[in-house]
């Protein structure tokens, strides 16, 4: 039988496989109802590439919140030796041990908890399927669609998340329906045929107060959330 292990951490996807290379693996939420007509959705893009043992991915919940925190079911699916394998993606935390190691350590659940929507925030979705395709040494244009309040203010900022080594973000103008966002693979870090998620996260900056009401020095920044993840290729340009 084919070997396949799972492990879900927050909004990280991480596998092992006994086959010499990694397959590509698929992840879907296996019960989606959540009650009283409500659902968790996990993006398409939740594609761990062939080769790879982790990715980050997002969660996008209906705008309702939730009465009680619900215990969320990963699944995991790829074609091995010509025949499908569907494995469950174990709930695990990810633990440092006297500041060096780090573990997984198996948890009772994967627990969810979806609370009022944060003020200012608006409702975001990509423009597209597939995987955007970077040229190494060049850009490519990404779309979101928005709605509700404007994303784009004086007060708030979009930021990559942990992009990989090579990979930079490097414009964001407001466009027709949402938002455009151009990016960038450097020739020397960027490896092409690389494949992973891009994290987008949204921050409000805004002037801090001192006591008496005097502005502190520099600005504060609050994290408004992020956006779905973005799955990404470096290509030959």
């Amino acid at each position: 039988m084919p070997c396949l292990a799972l492990s879900a951490v927050v909004a990280l996807l991480l596998a092992s496989c006994a086959e010499a290379a990694m397959p590509t693996i698929r992840l879907r939420v296996n019960k989606t109802r959540i009650g009283m007509g409500r659902s968790i959705e996990l993006r398409a893009q939740a594609t761990l590439p062939g080769g790879r043992e982790h990715v980050r991915v997002t969660l996008t919940a209906p705008p309702q919140p939730f009465d009680r925190p619900v215990v969320l079911q990963l699944e995991g699916w790829a074609q091995i030796g010509g025949g499908a394998v569907v494995r469950p993606a174990g709930p695990a935390e990810d633990m440092m041990q006297a500041f060096a190691y780090r573990h997984l350590v198996p948890s009772q659940a994967f627990m969810v908890s979806v609370t009022g929507a944060r003020r200012f925030a608006p409702t975001v979705a990509l423009v597209g399927r597939g995987p955007v395709r970077i040229p190494a040494g060049g850009t490519a244009r990404i779309q979101v669609a928005t709605s509700g309040r404007p994303l784009l203010g004086a007060t708030v900022r979009l930021a990559l998340s942990e992009p990989p080594d090579g990979v930079t973000l490097q414009e964001v103008t407001p466009a027709p329906g949402g938002l455009a966002l151009v990016v960038r693979a450097d020739t020397k870090a960027a490896q092409i045929g690389y494949a992973d998620n891009l994290i987008v996260e949204a921050f409000a900056e805004f002037e801090a107060k001192r006591q008496g009401g005097t502005a502190a020095a520099g600005k504060q920044q609050l994290s408004l959330g992020v956006l779905p993840a973005i799955p990404f290729e470096i290509v030959r340009p």
